[in-house]
């Protein structure tokens, strides 16, 4: 996941910023859901947050995805002479913004359904 992360550059660390208040929603979401006096409507808000951020993880891991691609077709047409395994690096490169954005996507799904679960069963 680190390997993710430093590959993706820019949109990585914003990606583990998002990663982290989703963190903070879901631990919010999770003392508002086990006390006693429960207002369901703060804590069903605040797990529709945790799903959110998720989402706009993965938007912004394809965004780092068309911007690593457009930056690599630069570097491409700038050289004289490249071989195809630095243009697949190049593809691998920008993906990784992407992957790292469905991960996180992934989590925050998961962590909304239990949760979502929770609210439903009291």
């Amino acid at each position: 996941m680190f390997t993710f992360i430093t590959q993706s550059g820019m949109f990585g660390f914003l990606q583990v910023v998002l990663m982290i208040v989703a963190a903070a929603f879901a631990a919010l979401s999770g003392i508002e859901l086990y006390r006693e006096n429960t207002n369901r409507r703060k804590a069903a808000e605040n797990i529709n947050n945790i799903v959110r951020t998720g989402i706009l993880s993965a938007a912004l891991g394809f965004l780092g995805t068309v911007y690593g691609g457009y930056e690599a077709l630069g570097e491409i047409m700038s050289a004289s002479e490249i071989s195809m395994r630095i243009v697949y690096e190049g593809i691998r490169w920008a993906l990784s913004s992407t992957i790292l954005g469905f991960q996180i996507f992934f989590f925050t799904a998961v962590v909304w359904f239990l949760l979502k679960l929770k609210l439903g069963v009291e």
